[in-house]
């Protein structure tokens, strides 16, 4: 990709038959920049899954005039033979596939726990299909034929999911750190002052004094980076509630 270029910009009219052409799909108001720094070192991917070849095609091209990365897949098995779960980006893919479908393809990613954005497309998809895929956290669901200008912004939707997800799992990442670099003797006086310990209580228990105790009250709070016993909480019940989603193992202390 061309630094100089806006990562995505307005496509041009394709003539497939799967899209319909839309004259409102140069409209500046409808463009989107998302910059390439938004994703990290890694540049975002869509992934087209569709057994028919030129329907693929038709999204593919599509997307390569958005100027990001795309990656084609004749069915669902070979997608998930290739992904390996981290890569950011967006996934297109119609219903009626051989093998696996795309709605048993978006469970498969859910019950992993990957997090990448789904667009659904397909020329056969009936009301509780739809809301089945959107219920399970489907971007949108379009029918074939589609207007150019619905699919670009469904995929703009899910590049900028991509964007927020990414942001979540950074925050994450920095706040597990922040409590892995607690001492031993600062996560013992963690755990009893969340449960509501005085620290009178939180000394008998751990047989120091109350001035030590203060002391590690003290650097608890200036390595976890919070202010008031509120934000502490706040924080120790996000992490638990992180290891709970990931099942990382980060200490007693977020048990």
């Amino acid at each position: 990709m061309k630094d100089s270029q806006p990562l995505l910009q307005a496509p041009p009219r394709l003539d497939q038959a799967t899209t319909q052409h839309s004259p409102h799909v140069h409209d500046e108001q409808q463009r989107r920049e998302i910059a390439p720094a938004d994703y990290g070192e890694t540049a975002p991917v869509v992934f087209v899954v569709d057994d028919d070849e030129a329907a693929r095609e038709s999204v593919c091209a599509l997307v390569a005039a958005m100027d990001v990365d795309v990656e084609a897949f004749a069915s669902a098995t070979e997608f998930l033979a290739s992904y390996d779960g981290h890569q950011p980006g967006c996934l297109v893919t119609d219903v009626r596939m051989a093998g696996i479908s795309g709605l048993e393809l978006q469970r498969k990613l859910n019950r992993a726990n990957v997090r990448l954005p789904v667009v659904i497309v397909s020329a056969y998809i009936d009301v509780r299909g739809t809301v089945v895929a959107m219920t399970d956290g489907a971007v949108t669901v379009l029918s074939k034929p589609y207007e150019e200008q619905r699919l670009w912004d469904a995929i703009q939707r899910g590049l900028k999911l991509c964007i927020r997800w990414l942001g979540e799992d950074k925050r994450q990442v920095d706040l597990l750190n922040r409590l892995a670099e607690l001492t031993d003797g600062e996560r013992e006086v963690l755990d009893l002052v969340v449960d509501g310990a005085p620290n009178k209580a939180v000394g008998r228990r751990l047989g120091i004094s109350i001035r030590t105790v203060e002391d590690r009250r003290a650097r608890i709070m200036k390595k976890l980076r919070v202010h008031s016993f509120a934000a502490l909480l706040h924080l120790v019940h996000e992490a638990r509630a992180i290891k709970e989603r990931t099942s990382i193992e980060t200490g007693s202390y977020i048990a």
